[in-house]
């Protein structure tokens, strides 16, 4: 009984904040103008900038606005997965409506890396985003990260959607790919952690990012 009355207050709680948040967010993203050293905030929902000039800082200040008129997921009919990730991802829950997208996570969630390979026992980060994108996007890609890089279109970080790839340098040229979620977050397999998600705003990646790419698709 006592169990049950927590969940319920939980998921009450859940609620509220989802309906609130949903109203409206703001946040700041720094535009970087020469070699300034910048932090990148969430990116969701529909986006409208005005540009701000800060005295003495050499980079260009933008307000963004973020609102969450077009989510098609109702937080009432959410499942599990759909409240699990949306704690991880730090997004209102509805924010999450690709189920195959989270059923792929969490199938892969925890998977130990391993330098070249591709399966539950252990997976590197290319071959992870290779089975991520053609199970969940239906798209092929090459096996490793330059590749996968030197196939896709650059994009600038403030425009990132769910399924693109964001790459970085850690030990030299292009030798790290992750999928980009929401909300400043991404899926990888780590050499650290195995299969998890992180944050773009970390120093670790912050220092490393080398670039986001779309995927080149014809017609």
């Amino acid at each position: 009984m006592l169990s049950r009355f927590i969940y319920v207050i939980t998921i009450g709680v859940l609620v509220v904040s989802c309906s609130s948040a949903r109203k409206l967010v703001t946040s700041e993203r720094t535009k970087p103008i020469d070699n300034a050293s910048v932090r990148y905030t969430p990116l969701w929902g529909k986006r409208i900038y005005k540009g701000i000039r800060t005295p003495g800082m050499n980079a260009e200040k933008t307000t963004a606005v973020y609102t969450f008129s077009n989510f098609t997921g109702n937080v009432e009919t959410s499942n599990r997965l759909q409240f699990k990730y949306a704690l991880l991802t730090d997004v209102p829950v509805e924010a999450l409506d690709n189920i195959n997208l989270l059923n792929y996570m969490e199938d892969w969630y925890g998977t130990p890396y391993h330098y070249g390979g591709s399966t539950k026992k252990g997976v590197d980060c290319s071959a992870f985003s290779l089975g991520l994108m053609a199970a969940v996007f239906n798209i092929i890609l090459p096996r490793t990260a330059r590749q996968q890089y030197e196939n896709t279109t650059r994009v600038e970080k403030y425009d990132l959607h769910e399924g693109d790839l964001v790459f970085f340098n850690t030990r030299g040229g292009i030798s790290h790919v992750g999928i980009y979620i929401i909300n400043n977050k991404f899926v990888h397999a780590s050499l650290s952690g195995g299969v998890m998600i992180s944050d773009l705003g970390e120093n670790y990646f912050v220092n490393r990012y080398v670039g986001a790419g779309r995927i080149k698709q014809n017609g």
